[in-house]
């Protein structure tokens, strides 16, 4: 699960402990500044107003077998 967004959105806060993330199945796989492969793709607010890539960040989490 890829999430990008800046400090406005909601789901960039309050990442669960490794423990939360464990008993859900997942791992924190990167958690920083937009990943490169995402830097091509523009994002907006909910009103449609283009977000800033330079205040952008990007949270991986990734489904334990």
């Amino acid at each position: 699960m890829v999430i990008n967004g800046g400090s406005a959105n909601k789901y960039l806060r309050g990442i669960p402990s490794e423990s939360e993330l464990s008993t859900m199945g997942l791992k924190l796989e990167y958690n920083g500044p937009l990943k490169p492969e995402y830097q091509n793709l523009q994002f907006k607010d909910s009103n449609g107003t283009l977000l800033r890539k330079d205040n952008m960040k990007t949270i991986i989490f990734k489904k334990v077998k």
